[in-house]
Parts: structure tokens; sequence; C-alpha cells
């Protein structure tokens, strides 16, 4: 949702609430704008090819790749075990 006096992107749940808050980013999952009340940085396990070997061709990255979820959707994947929550969004 855009403001009408200034064009940058608002934050979708802050827009639903009726107020107007700078979005700090998108949500990874569905693409809402957010801001740092209402979304955070989560991680899951990232793979990457090998050369072969024990383990079949693919093997588990030494970091997690990091993303950023709204609070619905961070809920909705901790949920079902898919990712972990890191923490808020701090800039």
């Amino acid at each position: 949702m855009r403001a009408p006096d200034d064009g940058n992107m608002n934050c979708y749940f802050c827009a639903a609430d009726g107020t107007t808050t700078p979005a700090v980013g998108a949500c990874a999952q569905c693409g809402s704008s957010i801001c740092t009340d209402h979304g955070g940085l989560t991680a899951i396990p990232t793979f990457i090819k090998s050369s072969g070997g024990i383990g079949g061709p693919y093997v588990r990255a030494k970091r997690d790749q990091r993303r950023m979820l709204c609070s619905d959707c961070a809920e909705d994947a901790e949920a079902s075990g898919a990712v972990s929550y890191i923490d808020e969004i701090t800039l």
C-alpha cells in the first residue's frame, strides 16, 4: 500500500490496522510489505551440490539461508518445522 503523500511503501499489516509505518522489506513467502514490528528473519537449511562421494550429490551448507518473513508466515513455518525463527528485524 502506498501513502498518498510520500510515495514510499508502507507495512501492509499496519495499514490494515489504520496506521502508516514505512516497510523495511517484503515477506519472502506471501510478498506482503512488512515493518520491523511485523516481520523477522528466519533460517532455512541450504544444500549445495557436491562432487559426489558418501552422502549423495548434495551436502548441507555450513550456514543456513536467511530470509525475511511476515509474522503470519513465520508462525506457520515454525509450526510446520520448516524453518527456525532467528530474531526480529533490527536496523
